[in-house]
């Protein structure tokens, strides 16, 4: 096969991986036969593509094949095309399942973590269930799904991106309250935890707020940063763990351009706080 720019390369991987999910709901057809005949169809496209392919191209090619689901032809007995349509049916089910619990959560807040809970699970199987489908995101239970997701997504990734600056935080605040720390730890240690103590985010004078984000702001926003370094390049080195877990809102197609936005994120908020560093030194 020619050689593949890495996007291009990603949309044919996608492409397989739903034929084959396709083809493991059709146990009675020749799986690596159809396999093997898509990938000779692909190649004999590919033919007057020059190099290297482009996800255009490629794209082009697969939307001309079809859905993989058409491969399996007259192949598909009685018993697999009722195996797909219950499938179909549980799939709707868990998505109003999903929204219903939810609902019934804000009704009764004395249950609301249970209902939250369970609301985010059944949205999470009514995606897998979709996925062994091999049948696109519907625009219905998209928005049956979605609000169950984006509530726990949310914090979580809130949580995910700053708990570097909580916990130099809670740790400053940990050293100037805690004698024996103070203790052990170098003087710098302590004159670092006063200052970092001294930025209140919940004061409601903003202009003091901006005083102190701008005096002190950079011993919080230096570590936010390095660790948005180190989560880009792990999110472009092992993107799997980071699509299953943020899936339907990050996929393996947008998780290269969501480790190219953290590096940038974190490569600014270095240069921030090592510019406010030098100012202060300046000052």
């Amino acid at each position: 096969m020619k050689r593949l720019q890495s996007k291009a390369e990603r949309i044919l991987d996608g492409y397989l991986e739903r034929l084959r999910q396709a083809l493991r709901a059709c146990p009675t057809v020749e799986r690596f036969e159809i396999e093997r005949d898509v990938r000779e169809h692909i190649e004999v496209a590919l033919d007057d593509v020059h190099e290297p392919v482009t996800p255009l191209a490629m794209t082009a090619i697969l939307d001309r094949l079809g859905s993989p689901s058409q491969f399996l032809g007259d192949s598909v007995g009685s018993e697999d095309e009722r195996e797909v349509e219950a499938r179909v049916r549980e799939d709707w089910r868990l998505a109003y399942l999903s929204l219903a619990l939810l609902l019934l959560a804000f009704a009764l807040p004395l249950f609301w973590w249970v209902g939250l809970l369970g609301a985010f699970l059944t949205a999470r199987a009514s995606l897998c269930t979709s996925r062994r489908l091999d049948d696109p995101v519907r625009c219905g239970q998209t928005w049956l799904r979605l609000p169950a997701l984006l509530i726990v997504y949310v914090p979580a990734i809130l949580a995910l991106l700053l708990w570097p600056a909580v916990a130099v935080r809670l740790f400053a605040d940990e050293v100037l309250v805690n004698p024996w720390l103070a203790a052990k730890l170098p003087w710098e240690f302590y004159y670092y935890a006063d200052r970092i103590s001294a930025l209140r985010l919940s004061s409601f004078d903003f202009t003091d707020t901006a005083r102190e984000v701008l005096r002190t702001g950079h011993y919080l926003i230096a570590p936010v940063g390095l660790w948005l370094i180190a989560l880009g390049i792990a999110a472009r080195v092992w993107p799997g763990p980071m699509t299953f877990v943020f899936r339907p809102l990050i996929s393996r197609e947008s998780s290269v351009r969501v480790s190219r936005s953290l590096l940038i994120g974190g490569l600014l908020l270095c240069v921030w706080a090592g510019v406010q560093a030098a100012a202060k030194l300046a000052s």
